[in-house]
């Protein structure tokens, strides 16, 4: 039995939706700017099996929620895509679509109930690198909001809020993401010479 398990994970593994990194991702950008540099140039860590199937998970509730919003006529089919800086395509993030609302996307977060029950009982206050991964979707992006829509794989509930674009903190984030890129440009010349 120990084998089918292992098969099967090394199976997610591949096949899954993991992805050894070697650009700089928006999603990201709440990280140490050491640490980005770091995955540029060895690519992101491995994960470990359990965080392989945990994203493997996250990616079915998101599916699942993604149909849901299309059923009730909230989310647009087919608008899941990849954003890249105008000022360097290195600079790249995957948003999950866009809503009917104009100019608005959406992201889907899956949970566990506990980590929901956390944000609300702090005022809503979304989690840092959540917070921050949206509005890097929404300043390089040009997007006005997103509908940020949690649910929690053990319970199934699902809490939603809208976050406006804010560009004082979209700026803030383009300034590290190319601070970023100028400290791994400047490591590979003083590799290259």
């Amino acid at each position: 039995m120990k084998q089918l398990i292992q098969k099967l994970t090394d199976y997610t593994r591949v096949n899954g939706g993991h992805e050894t990194r070697h650009y700089l991702g928006l999603s990201q950008l709440h990280r140490d700017e050491e640490e980005l540099v770091q995955d540029m140039i060895n690519g992101s860590q491995e994960a470990s099996d359990a965080d392989v199937l945990k994203l493997a998970l996250g990616y079915v509730v998101e599916e699942d929620i993604r149909k849901r919003l299309e059923g009730i006529g909230l989310a647009m089919p087919n608008t899941s895509f990849e954003i890249y800086a105008d000022y360097d395509q290195r600079v790249k993030g995957h948003i999950d679509g866009m809503t009917n609302k104009g100019n608005q996307i959406y992201e889907i977060k899956s949970c566990v109930q506990a980590q929901l029950d956390f944000i609300r009982n702090n005022g809503d206050k979304l989690p840092k690198r959540h917070f921050n991964q949206v509005q890097a979707y929404m300043h390089h992006g040009r997007f006005k909001s997103c509908l940020m829509v949690y649910v929690a794989r053990d319970t199934g509930e699902i809490w939603t809020k809208e976050v406006f674009y804010l560009p004082v903190v979209g700026a803030s984030i383009e300034q590290k993401a190319k601070s970023v890129l100028k400290m791994y440009d400047d490591a590979l010349l003083k590799n290259k010479y």
